[in-house]
């Protein structure tokens, strides 16, 4: 889909009059880091979308058919019922999102590899490059190292906030 010459997206546009030249996806920082974005938007999506689903079906029926008894709009109800009862699973679904996130390896060393020019570098794909492919081990070792407290700490502060709001 990203592949310059024979890309998908390149020949819609082009035939839609939209572009007259075909845009190099991977090859240029713009455009390669929408294509990292979008790859890894596509692929937590579905995790997200199973949890609040699975939080949804935890909603008893009972509290919201007495929302609309009481008159709230499809709007009041999900705002004022359903996200307060969610709440906990969404931040705890975000939570695994932001560490995916920051742990993502795959769709970067797939498309990119960090470039061009390092525009869509993150911490894990760095620390491959520099200890795998560099034969620095040690020094690979630590940039993947100053992952953990970062991680460590972004989760302190969202499970002490799902804390605050349960009351505990």
């Amino acid at each position: 889909m990203f592949h310059s010459q024979y890309s998908v997206r390149n020949w819609i546009l082009m035939h839609l009059g939209l572009m007259d030249q075909p845009i190099q996806w991977l090859g240029t920082p713009v455009p390669a880091m929408f294509a990292v974005i979008l790859v890894s938007t596509w692929r937590a999506v579905p995790f997200g979308a199973i949890t609040v689903l699975a939080g949804l079906t935890a909603i008893p029926q009972e509290v919201i058919e007495a929302a609309r008894i009481d008159g709230a709009g499809w709007w009041a109800r999900f705002v004022k019922v359903i996200v307060p009862i969610i709440a906990p699973i969404l931040f705890i679904a975000l939570l695994f999102d932001l560490i995916f996130t920051l742990s993502e390896l795959t769709v970067v060393f797939l498309l990119t590899s960090g470039g061009p020019v390092d525009s869509t570098q993150v911490l894990a794909n760095y620390a491959l490059q520099v200890g795998v492919s560099g034969s620095q081990l040690g020094q690979g070792a630590a940039i993947a190292l100053y992952l953990l407290p970062a991680m460590l700490v972004l989760t302190f502060f969202a499970l002490r906030t799902i804390a605050k709001r349960e009351g505990l």
